[in-house]
């Protein structure tokens, strides 16, 4: 849902800046077609990366639950409170982490 919202949100804006910018004239269009444009990018990346650390940490925990380990888990999932990710990215990197740690 996070990544339709996303991608929803760059691609209305992609087409209302340029809209707005040249309401008022040639080179606020041409800004607007540039701030639409960065928005529509860093809207798509933005989502595509939520959308994949969310898949890793799923696999994570799935793979955790199969391991049957109750101290373990219960480790892992204060751990994950207390850490929470500071972006996009870094919720990437973490799922990742999670995955191999669990797979190991």
């Amino acid at each position: 849902m996070n990544l339709v919202n996303s991608l929803g949100t760059g691609a209305k804006e992609f087409f209302y800046e340029p809209q707005q910018g040249f309401m008022q004239g040639p080179l606020e269009g041409g800004l607007g077609i540039l701030k639409g444009t960065g928005s529509l990018v860093a809207h798509t990346l933005g989502g595509v990366s939520g959308t994949i650390g969310k898949f890793t940490n799923s696999v994570n925990k799935g793979v955790l639950f199969l391991g049957l380990d109750d101290d373990y888990n219960r480790k892992k999932e204060l751990q994950d409170i207390k850490e929470k990710p500071k972006g996009a990215l870094d919720g990437v990197a973490k799922g990742f982490k999670g995955l191999g740690i669990s797979v190991f």
